[in-house]
């Protein structure tokens, strides 16, 4: 009769047995992909000798439970091409990498991701391999950001994030510190979370909105530059008025100077020639009266 010890140390040697079988590997996990919804995915899948699977056998399934059929590549046929019994999901969107397969590549593209292709894939190597990929499809696109306001003392930013699951939502500054900011806007439509976030901010800067999805493991941001250039050229003219009224008052001084030099150097002129035309009458009179005398 089996003790609970026996029955137990026999299930641990048979499953040893399993995974040391010749050709037989445990199944690996190779870990997730994450695409905006519309986008194309490709799961990965490689044997790990990397030998030449042109004439082998590789199948994909998605959802454990559900087993749906992904694609099937059987020596060369595959689905749509020799093949049939793919899920509906999946017809027409789904290729592998006929020039990669001599290297071991089973790797599979998904054209244009729905939400409904999130889940659990698994690609099988019959008697060889397995290995699993989760695929995660709703990743939020590039966040919209602009101004929605501005004066010359503040400007009114607003960003726009789209995605699933719900993305968290920040503004940060250009030394990536967290600002103060109201109470995001989420609305829900067609399954998919749309959120809006508004901030004023009242200095120049490179201001960032970021939108982090944990669960999905995604995060992605837009960067605005705002500037005020009413403040701006106040400042330059604020700034610069001392210089301009010093220069007008040098230009003014310089003037005067030279106004005086001038006039000094006509009147020493002026002088010089009354006193040497006075000179001259009072020789020509003498002259005359030695004459008459």
């Amino acid at each position: 009769m089996w003790d609970l010890h026996t029955t137990t140390d026999m299930k641990l040697l048979l499953l040893v047995c399993l995974l040391t079988w010749p050709g037989i590997t445990s199944a690996e996990e190779t870990g997730f992909v994450t695409v905006a919804e519309g986008d194309d995915a490709v799961l990965p899948c490689s044997l790990s000798s990397k030998e030449n699977i042109q004439q082998m056998i590789f199948d994909w399934k998605k959802d454990e439970e559900k087993q749906k059929q992904v694609f099937y590549y059987v020596k060369g046929k595959y689905y749509n091409y020799g093949l049939t019994g793919q899920d509906q999901q999946f017809i027409g969107r789904v290729s592998h990498f006929q020039d990669e397969l001599k290297f071991g590549n089973a790797s599979i593209k998904i054209r244009n991701t729905e939400l409904a292709d999130n889940g659990s894939y698994t690609c099988i190597f019959p008697e060889k391999q397995n290995s699993h990929i989760t695929l995660y499809v709703g990743a939020a696109p590039k966040p919209y950001v602009k101004p929605i306001h501005d004066t010359n003392k503040w400007s009114l930013l607003l960003c726009e994030v789209q995605g699933v699951p719900k993305p968290t939502v920040e503004w940060k500054d250009s030394a990536g510190n967290i600002l103060p900011a109201g109470e995001p806007k989420v609305t829900e439509h067609n399954n998919r979370f749309y959120v809006t976030l508004q901030i004023v901010v009242t200095k120049a800067d490179n201001f960032t909105c970021v939108a982090t999805q944990e669960t999905i493991h995604h995060q992605i941001n837009s960067t605005l530059w705002i500037h005020f250039p009413d403040r701006t050229d106040q400042n330059i003219q604020n700034t610069s008025t001392p210089w301009i009224i010093c220069g007008v008052l040098g230009v003014l001084l310089l003037v005067v100077v030279i106004g005086a030099v001038l006039c000094v150097h006509l009147k020493k002129n002026y002088m010089t020639g009354t006193f040497k035309r006075n000179f001259i009458l009072l020789e020509i009179n003498l002259k005359l009266l030695n004459i008459g005398l």
